[in-house]
């Protein structure tokens, strides 16, 4: 075996999502670094990651986190109703399958858990 094939055998992965094969090599890992890196630029520009603004939201003073938070939830909702209703598929060609979940008390005693320690803390638990 050649130096050649045995890097590119020792750089793939292989990883399954939604019950099918996808190869990865060290290429996809820095698109999605670079993706992250961006996200966290327009974190840090929009003052996301800001400890002074997550305080502001707390104390009532300002509606600055509550907007980006509430964008947020109404891009994610139309995200997901639009993947429902027209059967969007991933990049690979996979059925993209958003499976229900129950409602139960222990997803209110764990929201009231990470609420209670953002606020206490005053600080992203990112």
């Amino acid at each position: 075996m050649s130096l050649i094939e045995q890097k590119n055998i020792s750089t793939e992965k292989i990883a399954t999502h939604n019950n099918a094969t996808v190869k990865e090599n060290n290429f996809h890992l820095l698109k999605y670094s670079i993706v992250g890196i961006v996200f966290g630029i327009v974190f840090v520009k929009a003052e996301i990651i800001s400890w002074f603004r997550i305080q502001e939201m707390f104390k009532l003073q300002s509606f600055h986190m509550y907007g980006v938070i509430g964008t947020a939830v109404v891009v994610a909702a139309l995200s997901v109703a639009l993947i429902k209703k027209f059967k969007i598929k991933t990049i690979g060609g996979e059925a993209v399958v958003i499976t229900n979940k129950p409602f139960t008390k222990g997803n209110i005693y764990g929201g009231l858990m990470f609420g209670l320690g953002w606020a206490m803390t005053g600080a992203c638990p990112h």
